[in-house]
Protein backbone atom coordinates (compact mmCIF):
# COMPACT_ATOMS: atom_id res chain seq x y z
CA UNK A 1 0.00 0.00 0.00
CA UNK A 2 2.62 2.43 -1.14
CA UNK A 3 0.05 5.24 -1.54
CA UNK A 4 -0.18 5.72 2.24
CA UNK A 5 1.46 8.72 3.80
CA UNK A 6 4.50 8.02 5.93
CA UNK A 7 4.08 10.97 8.31
CA UNK A 8 2.57 10.02 11.67
CA UNK A 9 1.05 12.26 14.29
CA UNK A 10 2.85 10.29 16.98
CA UNK A 11 5.98 8.46 15.78
CA UNK A 12 5.83 6.17 18.85
CA UNK A 13 2.43 4.75 17.81
CA UNK A 14 2.03 1.52 15.88
CA UNK A 15 1.05 1.96 12.25
CA UNK A 16 -1.69 -0.13 10.65
CA UNK A 17 -2.94 0.15 7.09
CA UNK A 18 -6.12 -1.38 5.68
CA UNK A 19 -8.73 -1.04 2.99
CA UNK A 20 -11.64 -0.63 5.43
CA UNK A 21 -11.54 0.59 9.01
CA UNK A 22 -14.75 0.04 10.97
CA UNK A 23 -15.31 2.23 14.01
CA UNK A 24 -17.49 0.22 16.39
CA UNK A 25 -17.72 -3.49 17.09
CA UNK A 26 -21.40 -3.99 17.82
CA UNK A 27 -23.73 -5.97 15.53
CA UNK A 28 -23.60 -3.31 12.78
CA UNK A 29 -19.81 -3.10 12.82
CA UNK A 30 -19.40 -6.88 12.94
CA UNK A 31 -21.87 -7.30 10.08
CA UNK A 32 -19.98 -4.73 8.01
CA UNK A 33 -16.74 -6.58 8.78
CA UNK A 34 -18.23 -9.90 7.68
CA UNK A 35 -19.15 -8.44 4.30
CA UNK A 36 -15.99 -6.41 3.69
CA UNK A 37 -13.63 -9.18 4.79
CA UNK A 38 -15.58 -11.71 2.74
CA UNK A 39 -15.07 -9.41 -0.26
CA UNK A 40 -11.32 -9.76 0.37
CA UNK A 41 -10.91 -6.21 1.61
CA UNK A 42 -8.31 -5.84 4.35
CA UNK A 43 -10.60 -4.97 7.29
CA UNK A 44 -9.95 -3.78 10.84
CA UNK A 45 -12.58 -3.15 13.51
CA UNK A 46 -11.66 -0.60 16.20
CA UNK A 47 -13.79 -0.42 19.34
CA UNK A 48 -13.25 1.62 22.49
CA UNK A 49 -14.55 -1.25 24.63
CA UNK A 50 -14.85 -4.97 24.16
CA UNK A 51 -16.45 -5.93 20.85
CA UNK A 52 -20.15 -6.64 21.05
CA UNK A 53 -21.96 -3.43 21.82
CA UNK A 54 -25.13 -3.34 23.89
CA UNK A 55 -26.29 -6.76 22.75
CA UNK A 56 -23.29 -8.39 24.46
CA UNK A 57 -24.77 -7.49 27.84
CA UNK A 58 -28.31 -8.58 26.91
CA UNK A 59 -29.28 -11.78 28.68
CA UNK A 60 -31.47 -13.18 25.92
CA UNK A 61 -32.22 -12.00 22.41
CA UNK A 62 -35.44 -13.39 20.96
CA UNK A 63 -35.92 -11.11 17.99
CA UNK A 64 -32.72 -11.40 15.96
CA UNK A 65 -32.95 -12.85 12.43
CA UNK A 66 -31.12 -16.07 11.78
CA UNK A 67 -31.30 -17.41 15.32
CA UNK A 68 -33.39 -20.31 16.55
CA UNK A 69 -35.61 -17.96 18.54
CA UNK A 70 -33.68 -17.26 21.74
CA UNK A 71 -29.95 -16.73 22.06
CA UNK A 72 -27.84 -15.14 24.77
CA UNK A 73 -26.51 -11.78 23.67
CA UNK A 74 -22.92 -12.80 24.32
CA UNK A 75 -23.36 -15.97 22.24
CA UNK A 76 -24.77 -13.95 19.33
CA UNK A 77 -21.81 -11.56 19.51
CA UNK A 78 -19.31 -14.41 19.72
CA UNK A 79 -20.88 -16.04 16.63
CA UNK A 80 -20.68 -12.75 14.70
CA UNK A 81 -17.12 -12.09 15.90
CA UNK A 82 -15.97 -15.58 14.87
CA UNK A 83 -17.56 -15.20 11.45
CA UNK A 84 -15.86 -11.82 10.86
CA UNK A 85 -12.47 -13.14 12.00
CA UNK A 86 -12.86 -16.34 9.96
CA UNK A 87 -13.30 -14.17 6.85
CA UNK A 88 -10.10 -12.29 7.74
CA UNK A 89 -11.19 -9.21 9.69
CA UNK A 90 -8.90 -8.06 12.49
CA UNK A 91 -10.25 -6.67 15.75
CA UNK A 92 -8.54 -4.03 17.86
CA UNK A 93 -10.65 -3.50 20.96
CA UNK A 94 -10.01 -1.32 23.99
CA UNK A 95 -8.85 1.49 21.68
CA UNK A 96 -10.16 4.97 22.51
CA UNK A 97 -10.13 7.30 19.50
CA UNK A 98 -7.94 10.37 19.87
CA UNK A 99 -8.10 11.91 16.40
CA UNK A 100 -10.17 11.27 13.27
CA UNK A 101 -9.29 12.75 9.87
CA UNK A 102 -11.77 11.72 7.18
CA UNK A 103 -10.73 14.10 4.39
CA UNK A 104 -8.58 12.96 1.50
CA UNK A 105 -8.18 9.61 -0.22
CA UNK A 106 -6.54 8.04 2.82
CA UNK A 107 -8.37 8.42 6.13
CA UNK A 108 -6.33 8.75 9.33
CA UNK A 109 -7.61 7.59 12.70
CA UNK A 110 -5.44 7.67 15.80
CA UNK A 111 -5.79 6.00 19.18
CA UNK A 112 -3.41 6.23 22.09
CA UNK A 113 -1.46 3.26 20.71
CA UNK A 114 -2.03 3.06 16.97
CA UNK A 115 -2.32 5.25 13.88
CA UNK A 116 -4.68 3.68 11.35
CA UNK A 117 -4.64 4.55 7.64
CA UNK A 118 -7.60 3.38 5.56
CA UNK A 119 -9.08 3.93 2.14
CA UNK A 120 -12.61 3.75 3.63
CA UNK A 121 -14.09 4.20 7.10
CA UNK A 122 -17.41 2.79 8.24
CA UNK A 123 -18.84 4.47 11.33
CA UNK A 124 -20.93 1.99 13.34
CA UNK A 125 -20.49 3.37 16.83
CA UNK A 126 -23.99 2.43 18.01
CA UNK A 127 -25.62 3.88 21.06
CA UNK A 128 -25.59 3.55 24.80
CA UNK A 129 -28.55 3.83 27.13
CA UNK A 130 -28.69 6.78 29.47
CA UNK A 131 -27.96 5.45 32.95
CA UNK A 132 -29.81 6.50 36.10
CA UNK A 133 -26.66 6.36 38.24
CA UNK A 134 -28.49 4.81 41.21
CA UNK A 135 -27.29 2.17 43.65
CA UNK A 136 -27.61 -1.35 42.26
CA UNK A 137 -28.13 -0.30 38.64
CA UNK A 138 -24.96 -1.97 37.34
CA UNK A 139 -25.48 -5.05 39.50
CA UNK A 140 -29.06 -5.56 38.27
CA UNK A 141 -28.64 -4.58 34.63
CA UNK A 142 -30.11 -7.49 32.68
CA UNK A 143 -31.60 -8.88 35.88
CA UNK A 144 -34.45 -6.48 36.57
CA UNK A 145 -33.02 -3.26 35.15
CA UNK A 146 -33.46 -3.07 31.37
CA UNK A 147 -33.15 -0.37 28.75
CA UNK A 148 -35.25 -1.82 25.92
CA UNK A 149 -38.91 -2.71 26.30
CA UNK A 150 -39.04 -4.29 22.85
CA UNK A 151 -36.06 -6.48 23.69
CA UNK A 152 -36.96 -7.45 27.24
CA UNK A 153 -40.64 -6.64 27.83
CA UNK A 154 -41.77 -10.25 27.51
CA UNK A 155 -39.73 -11.14 30.61
CA UNK A 156 -42.17 -9.06 32.65
CA UNK A 157 -45.42 -10.77 31.79
CA UNK A 158 -48.00 -10.07 34.52
CA UNK A 159 -45.45 -8.11 36.60
CA UNK A 160 -45.50 -4.59 38.03
CA UNK A 161 -43.08 -2.47 36.01
CA UNK A 162 -41.71 1.05 36.36
CA UNK A 163 -40.54 3.07 33.36
CA UNK A 164 -38.14 5.90 34.15
CA UNK A 165 -37.96 8.80 31.74
CA UNK A 166 -39.87 11.84 30.65
CA UNK A 167 -39.58 11.99 26.90
CA UNK A 168 -41.35 10.43 23.94
CA UNK A 169 -39.17 7.32 24.14
CA UNK A 170 -40.24 6.62 27.72
CA UNK A 171 -43.91 6.96 26.77
CA UNK A 172 -43.43 4.65 23.79
CA UNK A 173 -41.70 2.06 25.99
CA UNK A 174 -44.46 2.29 28.62
CA UNK A 175 -47.18 1.83 26.01
CA UNK A 176 -45.36 -1.18 24.57
CA UNK A 177 -45.04 -2.74 28.04
CA UNK A 178 -48.83 -2.67 28.47
CA UNK A 179 -48.82 -5.80 26.28
CA UNK A 180 -47.01 -7.71 29.03
CA UNK A 181 -47.01 -5.98 32.40
CA UNK A 182 -49.83 -6.16 34.91
CA UNK A 183 -49.25 -2.55 36.03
Amino acid sequence: MEAFEKELENPENNRKECDVLILGGGPAGLTAAIYTARAKLDTIIVDEGIVGGQVASTYQVANYPGTDGVIKGIDLVNNMKKQAVDFGARIDDMQALVKVELSGDIKKISTGKTDYFARSVIIATGAAPRKLNVDGEDKFTGKGVHYCATCDGAFYYDANVIVVGGGDAAVEEAVFLTRFAKR
